[in-house]
């Protein structure tokens, strides 16, 4: 009876990447990423990156060129609405006593009505005595029945004129300024609805660009680890469609989140300026400023801009450290929630920090506000925004070659198989 020695015990899952240090992530990208089959598509994609920063770009310059040369809009903001050119109104200032002209005897009638003719009679003061002499006296001009010392003057009627010309100037003044106020309110809801719809728009555009980028990073490069070969047309229309599928919400959440510190930030540093027409125009910048590779700043605030920028670089950084390894998370399995996704990215973070710290400090170098302006001032913006976008699709797929390192390290140390059937796993129904 032969007996047959017992069957060697399975190998140890293999590991579908080993990548230490962040020199082994670069040169492992570097790899897939120039071969030939794959460098047209992410070329492609870069030049989709490209096109939504353009857009982003023109956006931004589009509306803060019109809030900084909109009159009406500085008007409405202005602490105290006054008009831009006020008309002054002068008005006639009246005795502070006003005594009634009494006639005696010594006055000269006579020089008193070529006073009285020469005066207009719209104009004739309120002070004026008219004295009506009866005509059955002829011989002194005054009537029989002298009562009053002798004299009788026609009733004074001592009541205060009404000024009519500076009413009427003050109803002018007040429909001016009213008239002003809705053009300011027509002119602030025009920018405001603009900046609605285009941000809307941009989100809308960002959302789904960089969903469609991740999916089709993600499809091409799972499919040359587990040697699927697919159409260029065939991997482009499956990235597409499973990035749209499963990252549009994490993309969101990102784009909200740092969004939200850069204007938690500008109000730290510029929430002490009393201008509201200038706090306007520096938020307006703030909300863009993430995704806005050449935003324009607000004149006259450069040096506070400087004391700004480096705080809003590390706040920028840290946020999207801890956010980086989220979409490929998202990716791989969809059904989590944002807080579990973001508790899996920090641990495999943390697993291997030293690299990923390397990593993102190269990609903030080479991606960073100083390098594009390095490049924009050498090369000008069009060559500046293409590099960027390009090296942004070259470090998603080191990030994604990073996370696939990470979770078959800490999959294999806990047991658990992370092979070619798990990848296979992650792409679904992508054929």
């Amino acid at each position: 009876m032969n007996e047959h020695p017992p069957p060697p015990p399975p190998p140890p899952p293999r590991r579908i990447v080993v990548l230490p240090t962040a020199t082994a992530v670069l040169t492992r990208t570097t790899s897939i990423f120039f071969t030939r089959n794959n460098f047209l598509m992410f070329l492609v994609l870069s030049i989709l990156l490209s096109f939504q920063r353009l857009n982003i770009d023109m956006a931004t310059n589009t509306l803060t060129s019109y809030i900084d040369n909109q009159s009406s809009i500085q008007y409405f903001f202005s602490p105290t609405h006054d008009p831009p050119n006020p008309t002054t109104i002068t008005a006639v200032r009246r005795p502070f006593l006003q005594l009634p002209r009494v006639g005696t005897l010594d006055d000269d009638f006579f020089t008193e009505d070529d006073e009285f003719d020469r005066r207009s009679l719209p104009n004739r003061q309120s002070n004026s005595t008219s004295f009506i002499p009866d005509s059955s006296d002829s011989q002194l001009g005054f009537s029989n029945s002298v009562p009053d010392n002798g004299i009788s003057a026609s009733e004074i009627n001592d009541s205060v004129p009404i000024d009519e010309t500076a009413e009427s100037k003050s109803d002018s003044q007040s429909l001016k300024t009213f008239d002003l106020e809705r053009h300011g309110f027509t002119a602030l809801f025009f920018p405001f609805g603009a900046f609605c719809a285009s941000y809307g728009y941009l989100v809308l555009g960002f959302v789904s660009t960089y969903a469609y980028v991740h999916g089709v990073i993600f499809v091409l490069v799972l499919n040359d680890f587990c040697m699927r070969y697919n159409s260029f047309i065939g991997t482009y229309l499956n990235g597409c469609s499973l990035g749209l599928k499963r990252l549009c919400r994490n993309i969101l959440m990102r784009w909200i989140v740092r969004s939200v510190f850069s204007l938690l930030l500008g109000i730290c540093f510029f929430g002490q300026i009393e201008d509201k027409y200038t706090l306007v125009k520096i938020f307006v910048r703030l909300i863009f400023m993430p995704y806005s590779i050449f935003s324009p700043w607000v004149k006259g605030f450069e040096k506070e801009r400087e004391d700004f920028i480096l705080p809003w670089l590390f706040v920028d950084f840290l946020t999207s450290f801890v956010l980086t390894l989220d979409p490929w998370i998202v990716m791989a399995d969809p059904r989590r929630n944002w807080r579990e996704v973001v508790q899996e990215g920090w641990n495999l973070l943390s697993l291997s920090l030293h690299p990923a710290y390397n990593l993102k400090s190269f990609e903030s170098v080479v991606c960073g506000p100083y390098a594009r302006w390095v490049f924009a001032r050498t090369f000008g913006d069009f060559f500046a925004r293409a590099l960027h976008c390009f090296m942004e699709v070259y470090f998603m797929v080191a990030w994604l070659m990073y996370y696939l390192s990470v979770k078959s390290i800490h999959a294999n140390s806990s047991g658990q198989p992370f092979g070619q059937r798990e990848l296979e796993a992650m792409l679904g129904d992508v054929r």
